[in-house]
Parts: C-alpha cells; sequence; structure tokens
C-alpha cells in the first residue's frame, strides 16, 4: 500500500479515486508495473491476515465482500 502512494506522491497526482478529474498523470512506475491496484490488493492482505490471526473462517467471507465493494464503488 504504501509503495502505491509513494508512487503517486513521486508522479505529483491525486490518491483519492473519488476525484479523477483532478488526476494530473497516469502512474506506470514502480509498484505500478506490477499491478494496476497496490493498495486494494495491500488492504485484500491486510484483511486476510487479520482473518488468519483471528483464526476463524467466517471472516473469510468478508473478502469477496470488499472485493466486491471495492470494485463497485
Amino acid at each position: 500500500m504504501a509503495s502505491g502512494l509513494i508512487a503517486f506522491r513521486k508522479s505529483k497526482t491525486t490518491v483519492n479515486p473519488l476525484t479523477p478529474e483532478n488526476a494530473s498523470s497516469l502512474v506506470i512506475a514502480g509498484i505500478y508495473r506490477v499491478t494496476r491496484n497496490p493498495m486494494y490488493l495491500g488492504m485484500l492482505l491486510i484483511l486476510s491476515a487479520w482473518g488468519l490471526f483471528l483464526g476463524k473462517a467466517i471472516t473469510f467471507l468478508v473478502l469477496p465482500v470488499f472485493v466486491t465493494f471495492i470494485s463497485k464503488f
């Protein structure tokens, strides 16, 4: 997640996905050479780690809901 934020800061563009009109450039360097959504991927990994830490299988039902929500909104 941090590498995605750093790449956006270096490109001097907005990190807010709710205001795409404020974007000044398309970031294609750094982590964005590997994945187009490193911040979302980071959040998904954090949620997965949290589920493992809790040791409850039901927490993994949250992951598809998260992916659906973040993709749609």
